[in-house]
C-alpha cells in the first residue's frame, strides 16, 4: 500500500499558505479550524485576530519570553521543547492545525518552552484582552475560551498517562494512532501520513531512546502492522496496534523502556481560568508491553 499522496506531509507547501492570503480572521473562522463550537457572537464589534507566518525552524516563542498571547496553529506543525538546565531537550509536544500553543505562559507570565515550526506554518495571534472584551459581551465566547484551555490540559494529562503505563512497544503504537485520529480530525487520511519530526523527537516525546523508537517500528513492520517509507507511514492493522496500548503482559528486556521522568502539564488549569476570569471582568490589562505483538487473526 502506497502513502497517500493526500497526506498532509505530502503536501507542505500548500498547507503553508493556510488558504487566501489574508491577514487576519475573526471568531467565526477561529472557531472553525480549531473545531470549536461558537454560536452566540458578540453583539457589538468583533475582535479580529492578526495572523502571522513562520519558516521551518523558526521559533514562535522561546522559553522564558514574556507571555503576550495564546497562538492557534491554522497551518503546518510545530514542536515543543523544554530545555533543561544542563542542555538536554525533552519534546513536550507536537502542536498541528487547531491545536493552541502558548497557554502554558499563563500563570507565570513567561512562556515555559519552545515552539519551533517543524515546517512553513501559520498562527493566528489571540490577545487574551481582545477575547476577553468579547467574552463580556457573549458567554458563549467565554466558554469558547475554556474549551481552548482544557483541551491543552486534556492532551497534556494524556500524554502523562502514556508514559505512565505503557511499555515501549505500547508507547509508539499509542502515538502513532493518536496521530491517526488527529489527521484524521482535519479530514485526511488516517491510514497514510508523513512524519513531520525525526524518531529522536518522537523518542523524546515518549521516552525512549532513538534505537529503541527504530527498533519498536522494525517490529511492527516485520509483523506486517505499518509500512514505512523514510517518513512515509502506513497503518496496515490499526486493531493490532491497538492491543499493544491495550493488552497485559510484559516487553522483552530488550525493549524496556528508560525510567525517565514524564513531561507535566504545560499549563496549571486552576491558575489559568482563575486569570481568564479575572481578564473577563476587566480586572486586569491583559500495564507492561506484551512479549510480542499479538498474533494474526
Amino acid at each position: 500500500m502506497r502513502a497517500d499522496s493526500r497526506a498532509p506531509g505530502n503536501r507542505s507547501a500548500r498547507i503553508a499558505g493556510g488558504g487566501p492570503n489574508i491577514a487576519s480572521i475573526d471568531l467565526g473562522e477561529l472557531a472553525r479550524f480549531m473545531h470549536l463550537p461558537l454560536s452566540d457572537r458578540p453583539a457589538l464589534e468583533e475582535p479580529r485576530f492578526p495572523l502571522r507566518s513562520l519558516r521551518p525552524g523558526e521559533a514562535l516563542y522561546r522559553s522564558g519570553d514574556p507571555f503576550q498571547s495564546i497562538y492557534a496553529v491554522r497551518a503546518g506543525f510545530f514542536k515543543v521543547v523544554a530545555v533543561h538546565n544542563r542542555g538536554a531537550e525533552r519534546v513536550l509536544g507536537f502542536p498541528m492545525p487547531g491545536d493552541a500553543l502558548g497557554v502554558d505562559g499563563i500563570e507565570s507570565g513567561n512562556y515555559q518552552a519552545d515552539a519551533i515550526a517543524l515546517e512553513a506554518a501559520q498562527v493566528a495571534v489571540l490577545s487574551l484582552a481582545r477575547l476577553a472584551q468579547a467574552a463580556r459581551e457573549s458567554p458563549d465566547v467565554e466558554r469558547f475560551v475554556f474549551r481552548i484551555l482544557s483541551r491543552e490540559v486534556v492532551r497534556n494529562t494524556g500524554t502523562m498517562q502514556l508514559l505512565g503505563t505503557l511499555g515501549a512497544q505500547g508507547r509508539v503504537a499509542a502515538f502513532l494512532l493518536s496521530l491517526a485520529e488527529r489527521y484524521g480530525r482535519l479530514g485526511y487520511s488516517r491510514a497514510s501520513f508523513n512524519l513531520r519530526m525525526t524518531r529522536a523527537e518522537l523518542g523524546s516525546y515518549v521516552g525512549l531512546t532513538l534505537e529503541t523508537v527504530s527498533r519498536s517500528l522494525s517490529a511492527f513492520v516485520a509483523e506486517g502492522l505499518i509500512e514505512v517509507r523514510g517518513r512515509a507511514v502506513v497503518i496496515n492493522d490499526p486493531r493490532r496496534l491497538q492491543a499493544l496500548v491495550d493488552g497485559p503482559g510484559r516487553e522483552p528486556l530488550s525493549l524496556r523502556a528508560p525510567s525517565a521522568g514524564s513531561p507535566r502539564p504545560e499549563a496549571s488549569f486552576p491558575v489559568a481560568v482563575g486569570l481568564w476570569r479575572q481578564l473577563s471582568r476587566g480586572e486586569h490589562g491583559q500495564p507492561e508491553e506484551p512479549a510480542a505483538l499479538p498474533p494474526r487473526p
